[in-house]
């Protein structure tokens, strides 16, 4: 792919993709202490056809900017990150911001608060470019957190579900 974003990748495990793939860029920072602690949700990007402009990370917490805070309440006090890159696709000169999260797979209102966090500040990151989100949500497309991360907002953006887009009729194996 162009772009990769992976969930519960280990140090080693982004050292091991970074070395299978050296065509590939990567952005990322570990969960638990925003360096090489715990779990990364980073982003891969083919090197020869994007340009990272920007890029960063936050924390789904009530302190986002605070390594290994959570919305999570006790005893699931599991941090959860998401990482974004701005790029520019360099066979058309356009930029876009991928952002690539994991939420919490107990903890229902931490999902809610989670896509809430997001969005809000998608409409700072990606406020003047298309955006597209990607990770491991831990929820189904009929939870009221995915409603709140795709639903339109006063500006009118939303994110589109392109599994549904391409897959409308639901199946039993979903």
């Amino acid at each position: 792919p162009d772009l990769l974003g992976v969930q519960e990748a280990r140090e080693l495990q982004v050292r091991d993709f970074e070395n299978a793939l050296p065509e590939y860029e990567f952005y990322g920072i570990g969960r638990d202490d925003g360096k090489t602690g715990g779990e990364f949700s980073g982003i891969f990007y083919r090197k020869n056809r994007f340009t990272r402009k920007d890029a960063g990370s936050f924390w789904l917490s009530a302190t986002p900017d605070t390594p290994g805070t959570t919305f999570a309440a006790p005893p699931n006090k599991i941090p959860r990150i998401a990482s974004w890159v701005r790029l520019t696709d360099t066979s058309t000169m356009r930029d876009f911001v991928l952002l690539n999260m994991h939420w919490d797979h107990i903890d229902v209102p931490a999902r809610e608060k989670s896509a809430a966090l997001v969005r809000e500040r998608l409409a700072t990151i990606a406020k003047d470019v298309p955006a597209i989100a990607t990770g491991d949500l831990n929820c189904n497309d009929e939870s009221p957190a995915f409603a709140t991360l795709i639903a339109a907002r006063a500006n009118g953006r939303s994110l589109a579900d392109s599994y549904r887009q391409l897959h409308p009729q639901r199946s039993s194996d979903e």
